[in-house]
């Protein structure tokens, strides 16, 4: 059984990162104090995701969390953790990754790296998409390979770093992007935390710091689509609490024969032909749909294939423990391990098809690549 299922939030959002500022000229130091500025992240993550669906699952959700015999049948027993390979999630099979669904059901998915930010303006009618264009990297130049490097280097002659904006969603049915700044907007409010040690205005004063919020577009919702064996349903609604600040999110799940997401219609920002110095050449294209762990080694990586173009983002698992009688503090589980992990709309330019396998199979080999999968990580599509 597919269902797609959407999440609208109620009101700004907060998801955690590890993105803060804080005072100190060691690592060590800027640990030990608090931040004085924090920003959410624009969208959530896949494990994010995935425990909204398993939430979903619980037929009666509970103050104290505790689950039916049949609700361990239906979700498992315990939150997803990319850092564990021996899990198990009882009826679900996968989800997809994460995409945003406008109020025409028109779909937007993380914009390829592989382009130059053309004409880009924000429209004045809030409801207008943003007035872009995709200019794909078609010409590129040589460049002289790394010691011990076999494999040729490619650099785009169209890219510049102080223009280049990755910073964009394209709407899949006719590749039309759509600026990150159209779809989020922030809202900054003042955060507390107050420091224990310290009294009166002293402590008073050391707590305050910046509190990026986020809205999303009130015509976009977030979506992804969900894999189940036929014994599991799910409500047609539920309010599910998502983010640090705990924030409410209307969630829809609607029965869906297939995934409709169009990705071969994504070929066109992909140029089979381009230019190399000044001679014809053949390009083939792996791009990534969600968050991928690479455990390997990143040099040899990217010197798999001639370009990769590529923003890092972070994982850190965050569990919840469902036994009865645990406190609040013992409830949730941020784990110490940071991952760092080649975020969606990465794209790696090979010079050949069997290029690509070979890198496709290098990241494949990776620690726990197909668990990751579970949750909609580590999704990929060639072209």
């Amino acid at each position: 059984m597919r269902y797609l299922i959407t999440l609208k939030p109620q009101e700004p959002y907060f998801f955690g990162t590890d993105r803060n500022v804080a005072y100190g000229s060691t690592t060590i130091q800027r640990a030990q104090m608090n931040p004085y500025y924090i920003k959410s992240a624009n969208i959530p993550s896949q494990s994010a995701l995935f425990g909204v669906l398993r939430y979903l699952g619980i037929a009666d959700p509970k103050m104290d969390f505790s689950l039916s015999p049949e609700d361990k049948l239906n979700i498992g027993e315990k939150s997803f953790s990319l850092l564990k390979r021996e899990q198990t999630f009882g009826r679900i099979r996968r989800i997809s990754p994460l995409f945003l669904m406008d109020n025409q059901s028109r779909k937007y998915v993380p914009a390829p790296l592989n382009h130059a930010a053309k004409s880009m303006s924000k429209p004045e009618d809030h409801h207008e998409i943003a007035k872009a264009a995709f200019e794909p990297y078609d010409k590129f130049s040589a460049i002289k390979q790394p010691i011990g490097c076999t494999t040729e280097r490619y650099l785009p002659m169209q890219h510049d770093d102080k223009n280049w904006d990755d910073g964009m969603f394209v709407r899949i049915d006719d590749q039309k992007p759509v600026l990150i700044g159209h779809l989020f907007t922030t809202q900054t409010r003042v955060g507390i935390n107050r420091d224990a040690k310290k009294k009166g205005k002293e402590a008073e004063q050391s707590g305050f710091f910046k509190k990026d919020y986020i809205q999303l577009h009130p015509d976009f919702s977030f979506a992804f689509y969900a894999d189940l064996e036929d014994e599991m349903s799910l409500p047609e609604q539920r309010m599910v609490c998502i983010g640090k600040g705990r924030t409410g999110f209307l969630a829809e799940a609607k029965p869906a024969e297939q995934d409709d997401v169009s990705w071969e219609k994504l070929k066109t920002v992909f140029p089979e032909k381009a230019v190399l110095d000044d001679h014809s050449c053949t390009l083939h294209y792996l791009y990534v749909q969600s968050d991928l762990w690479y455990s390997g080694d990143w040099q040899r990586l990217k010197e798999s294939c001639c370009l990769m173009l590529a923003n890092i983002s972070e994982y850190r698992a965050f569990t919840t423990n469902y036994d009865k009688n645990v406190s609040m503090t013992q409830r949730y589980k941020k784990e110490q391990t940071l991952l760092r992990m080649i975020g969606a709309g990465a794209v790696f330019v090979c010079s050949s098809a069997g290029q690509r396998e070979e890198l496709i199979k290098m990241l494949e080999s990776s620690e726990n690549f197909e668990h990751g999968q579970t949750a909609g990580y580590n999704c990929y599509r060639s072209y």
